[in-house]
């Protein structure tokens, strides 16, 4: 509560940096709420980049904690969810611990540790909800494997439980790492024990049996998260992703200095490039915390501190990305981890287990008598290192030093001013590292006797606390809430000028990629990492990008004529295009200005390709690139020709001249769009929306095929006459995901109730 009570009591929402909170986490939390609240569960979200595919995204709603935002406004539900999952992950950080200490209060540190690390505020400040939420389960999962292989009795039920919920968060990737360090701890754990044990293997194995059943029930209870993400996954441009998408966002070497001077990297100043984010290898854990993790390498009994080490230490590595071979190898063995970027995110091993350290530190000093000379040597080096990092920053000139960090950091194009900004930063934070480090070193050495033992132990628990505390401030920003709604007062003309059957393109400088939805205004583009894989490299292919590249937001100059074809209206924009008269020339169609609010602009095509055509020309162009041709041909017009990859198998009839007819949007929901045909010969109806298995067709409520047309659309064929067409999508895999996931809860609450008794009857389970 110290650390985001603030934020949580504020009349003001939680803004961090203004990025994923606005640009994903409000718009898709509103778009969700606002159509359960109609009494829609909204499985396809039509109003991003043509359309993806709603809870198979890192958008977990059948996660619980996401139905805060039934009860509350959605802006707050996002305070609340920051403020659950810190006290959830602290609360698991201390329960992970507790086996290892025997002071109550050195496990209630670790917990606090690891709740406020740089790694929890770093991402809470980037907008990463998911990613906070599942790594809040990290502890939990790791202490499980831990009491596992320690032989202590768990509960089956509230375990599979854990697991359902982490995997409910749908960020699997931090759900992976905590299943990796889980299994990388207790390797270590066994590898402390004497070879000589009988039952070292066989507890090794056990942890490891124990664990993959306990995934599988959590599977199981996740099923109706876990099957749609997975049958959805194969056909977006995440499972194309390669090395170098594998590797993007990694700590750099010098960034781990960060655990000494916290801005070293620009922490303190938001830092941020394309190439490197602070919040991506954020590896703060508090000076206090350093002293007291180096003080347990000295005190303690190598056994005791070994396996922490070597986790985190593996995780530190990992987080380094392609710098070493280590992910390489680990992903040769482990495939799917190549699925995910930003290894920077390693480095919860180390806010984990640096955690663990700290905690055996305290757990140390408070039972030893006195510290032995060789008690501090560890203690002695961090303030020997601080030390020396300090006059490194205060010797070296800004411009020496700016060149070593070019070379040591990935941070391609920072100019020299921004370089001076940070360094100078990290300067005025290194004495205030030295004095923190001071101060613990000098409570170890004072207050060890008897006497000051519980002076020392406040001291050394305030400065670990108080310094995470205080390093978190600078990321705990918030906002008014007009912030998240930057386009409310556009939206009724936009509405008016777009109605169902337009979209609209906001150009990436405004960050509002996904806004619209929150509206439910479509929009060309749209930032999601499950964009599905055919529509990532048409918009590549219009914004002139290598086509297996992966697609977030790109520069767009208004000279793209495959963007034409998308059905868009209107253009969301903060450049400056066209005469002084309003009107602009450019390659996606003429435009004039409509409106504006500020320093956007909502510019509208003179003459708009509609968003649904009945077609009577049909063309089989199976190869990508020469659709991609003919589509960018002055010529072409979806009005009259649809691009097909294979042969049609049903009739396409040329009409009469002057013959009347209509494709018109009638319907224009999540899960479903209608359209009324008024067809003067057999033709095909091409709607410009996503096509992905899941979708299926009514023609006047007789099943109709679905298939893809101009690579990246829908279509439909019809005889002539007059059609009701209506097409609905429903992910595969979601209706066993439901039966599975119910069946999956029976079972948890049958062993539950089983455990109960047992437990009634003399057994003992650890809760």
């Amino acid at each position: 509560m110290l650390l985001f009570g603030g934020v949580l009591l504020s009349r003001q929402d939680f803004f961090g940096s203004g990025t994923d909170l606005v640009t994903m986490e409000y718009p898709l939390g509103a778009f969700a709420t606002g159509w359960m609240k109609r009494g829609v569960l909204p499985l396809w979200d039509p109003f991003i980049a043509g359309g993806v595919p709603f809870p198979a995204a890192t958008k977990g709603y059948f996660y619980p904690p996401f139905w805060l935002g039934l009860l509350f406004s959605d802006a707050g539900s996002i305070k609340l969810t920051c403020a659950l999952h810190l006290a959830l992950a602290g609360a698991g950080a201390a329960w992970f611990c507790r086996p290892h200490v025997k002071s109550r209060l050195a496990s209630y540190l670790g917990g606090a540790l690891f709740a406020t690390s740089g790694f929890f505020v770093g991402h809470l400040y980037a907008g990463h909800l998911e990613l906070a939420s599942a790594s809040a389960y990290i502890p939990w999962l790791v202490g499980i494997v831990d009491r596992v292989r320690r032989g202590t009795r768990v509960s089956w039920a509230a375990s599979a439980v854990c697991f359902g919920l982490a995997l409910l968060t749908g960020h699997y990737q931090m759900v992976a790492l905590g299943g990796l360090a889980g299994v990388v701890f207790a390797f270590a754990s066994t590898l402390t024990v004497r070879a000589r044990d009988p039952s070292r293997n066989r507890a090794l194995l056990r942890t490891l049996a124990v664990s993959a059943a306990l995934l599988v029930a959590g599977t199981l209870a996740a099923a109706v998260q876990v099957l749609p993400t997975a049958s959805v996954l194969p056909f977006t441009q995440r499972a194309t992703a390669d090395a170098s998408f594998a590797s993007s966002y990694a700590a750099a070497p010098a960034s781990l200095l960060a655990m000494l001077v916290p801005s070293f990297l620009g922490q303190g100043t938001l830092f941020f490039t394309e190439a490197f984010a602070p919040w991506e290898a954020c590896s703060y854990l508090g000076l206090g915390a350093l002293v007291l993790a180096a003080y347990a390498l000295s005190a303690l009994p190598r056994a005791r501190w070994l396996p922490a080490l070597v986790t985190g230490a593996f995780g530190a590595l990992l987080s380094l990305g392609s710098r070493t071979p280590v992910p390489g190898w680990l992903t040769f063995l482990l495939p799917p981890l190549q699925r995910f970027r930003a290894p920077g995110r390693y480095l919860v091993f180390v806010a984990l287990f640096g955690a663990l350290l700290a905690a055996l530190g305290l757990d140390a000093f408070v039972a030893s008598a006195s510290p032995k000379r060789r008690d501090l040597v560890g203690p002695v080096l961090v303030a020997a290192a601080a030390m020396l990092l300090m006059l490194v920053l205060q010797a070296t000139s800004i411009g020496g030093f700016a060149h070593a960090m070019t070379a040591l950091a990935p941070v391609d194009g920072t100019d020299a001013a921004r370089w001076t900004e940070v360094l100078e930063h990290a300067r005025d934070d290194s004495f205030l590292a030295v004095l923190a480090i001071g101060a613990a070193v000098g409570t170890l050495i004072l207050g060890a006797s008897p006497e000051r033992r519980v002076a020392g132990t406040a001291v050394l628990v305030l400065l670990s606390v108080g310094d995470t505390l205080y390093a978190a401030q600078p990321f705990l920003r918030t906002a008014p809430h007009a912030a998240f709604e930057p386009l409310a007062p556009l939206v009724p003309g936009i509405r008016r000028a777009t109605g169902p059957e337009g979209r609209l393109l906001p150009t990436p400088e405004t960050l509002q990629p996904n806004v619209g939805a929150s509206y439910d205004l479509a929009s060309a583009t749209g930032y999601t990492i499950f964009l599905d894989d055919r529509y990532a490299r048409y918009l590549r292919r219009a914004l002139r990008l290598p086509l297996d590249t992966f697609t977030t937001l790109a520069p767009w100059e208004g000279t793209e004529p495959l963007l034409r074809h998308l059905g868009v209206k209107l253009v969301l924009t903060t450049e400056r295009f066209g005469l002084p008269d309003g009107t602009a020339h450019l390659a996606i169609g003429d435009v004039h200005l409509l409106g504006g609010m500020g320093s956007l602009r909502v510019l509208a095509l003179d003459a708009p390709v509609p968003r649904a055509a009945l077609v009577h020309a049909v063309a089989v162009v199976p190869d990508e690139v020469s659709t991609y041709e003919r589509m960018e041909d002055p010529s072409f017009d979806l009005r009259n020709t649809a691009l097909l990859e294979s042969a049609p198998t049903f009739p396409v009839e040329v009409p009469r001249a002057g013959a009347p007819e209509e494709a018109k949007i009638t319907v224009y929901e999540p899960n479903t769009v209608a359209l009324h045909v008024e067809a003067a010969a057999a033709g095909v109806v091409v709607l410009s929306d996503v096509y992905e298995p899941g979708w299926t067709a009514v023609v006047d409520g007789a099943a109709a095929p679905v298939f893809p047309a101009n690579r990246v659309m829908r279509a439909i064929p019809v005889r002539a006459g007059s059609h009701d067409v209506v097409m609905r999508y429903t992910p595969p895999g979601f209706k066993a995901g439901v039966w599975l996931s119910v069946m999956g809860m029976l079972g948890v609450l049958g062993v539950g109730g089983w455990e109960v008794r047992r437990a009634r009857r003399g057994g003992d389970a650890d809760p």
